[in-house]
């Protein structure tokens, strides 16, 4: 039975069952059954401030009122950070050479070699585009500011100025126990969970936020840290992948044709674009293939960016108190649930 064509006793016994009307600006208790009367009165209230030009509470998306420095697109589905330039530069770096491989390279590696080499490669480039539009379209795990100011009032004997807290929590280890401090965020107004920082460009407090990417244009942070991985992986070997297809072609082709000079061979322009795109791609896969060592040193020592820079001046005994085993912490990381954004941009709110 649909919402609509409830019955008036079961409407008055179960309120939450009835279809929601943003028209009404009094939310009722779910526990209490709604009086019909109290509806009809808040609709006649509304119809009469909206005649005598009274400001009425308006419905909209969060993402329109959202205190971050974000920018969201298609109605709040996607949201980046401000610095486009450096994401502009990294996209047009992954798409020359996808371009040019299959302009040039492809055709002759398609009759002269086997078709399955273009597709294989044609798989890991869109791996690579995908999880880097993945990666810099979704929301990292921001979590919602506090619209409640704590503010110290020195009259109030209650009141008191918020400030940084130990706590006593459990290690992922089952022999031992750490403390550590949870920071109260003046700007979110919050007390941020463990492995939770706050980021100045975005100024937001993102849940295990690893690093700010300006080259992605976003925090990486727990809800999207699956495809940052994910798209270093796949660009390593893409790198790799297209080296050796780049400088394959080159020499094969010179080889097995009939130009007897090599540089007047590379004038050829499937052949002067493959050997450039070798030696674009093996210059290219120098940086993810270090920042991918990196992180899986990090993943496997249990630890993110932050933790680790900031290890060396914690006043803990044990500087990795998420450290369990190297392929725990991997399932832990890599394998974990996505959950549900905290912010919700697209949900509708009153205003």
């Amino acid at each position: 039975m649909s919402p609509r064509h409830l019955s008036k006793e079961t409407a008055l016994r179960y309120p939450w069952k009835q279809p929601w009307n943003p028209n009404f600006s009094a939310l009722s208790d779910p526990t209490n059954p709604i009086n019909p009367n109290e509806k009809t009165d808040n609709q006649q209230n509304i119809t009469e401030q909206t005649l005598h030009g009274s400001e009425v509470q308006q419905i909209e998306r969060r993402y329109k009122h959202f205190p971050g420095n974000n920018v969201f697109f298609l109605g709040g589905r996607f949201q980046m950070s401000t610095q486009f330039k450096a994401f502009a530069i990294t996209l047009f770096a992954l798409l020359l050479p996808g371009v040019l491989f299959f302009i040039f390279s492809a055709f002759w590696l398609w009759h002269q070699v086997s078709p399955a080499i273009p597709i294989t490669f044609s798989y890991i480039y869109a791996l690579v585009m995908i999880s880097m539009l993945k990666c810099s379209t979704s929301d990292p795990g921001i979590l919602p500011r506090n619209s409640n100011i704590l503010i110290y009032d020195p009259t109030h004997p209650w009141s008191v100025i918020p400030e940084d807290k130990r706590l006593l929590i459990g290690s992922t280890r089952s022999d031992s126990a750490f403390l550590i401090t949870t920071v109260y965020c003046h700007t979110c107004r919050l007390y941020r969970p463990p492995r939770a920082s706050h980021c100045h460009l975005c100024d937001n407090c993102v849940e295990y936020l690893d690093h700010h990417c300006t080259w992605l244009n976003n925090c990486i942070g727990r809800r999207n840290y699956r495809y940052f991985f994910i798209f270093l992986l796949s660009l390593f070997f893409e790198a790799l992948y297209l080296t050796v297809l780049g400088f394959y072609i080159a020499f094969a082709s010179f080889r097995y044709g009939s130009d007897t000079n090599f540089a007047r061979h590379l004038q050829r322009p499937w052949a002067g674009v493959s050997f450039f795109l070798g030696i674009y791609a093996a210059l290219g896969s120098i940086f993810p293939g270090i920042l991918l060592g990196y992180q899986c040193y990090l993943i496997g020592c249990g630890q993110n960016v932050h933790e680790f820079l900031r290890s060396k001046n914690t006043e803990t005994e044990d500087v990795r108190p998420y450290h369990n085993s190297v392929w725990i912490n991997f399932l832990t990381v890599l394998c974990r649930p996505k959950n549900v954004s905290y912010v919700r941009p697209r949900r509708k709110e009153m205003v």
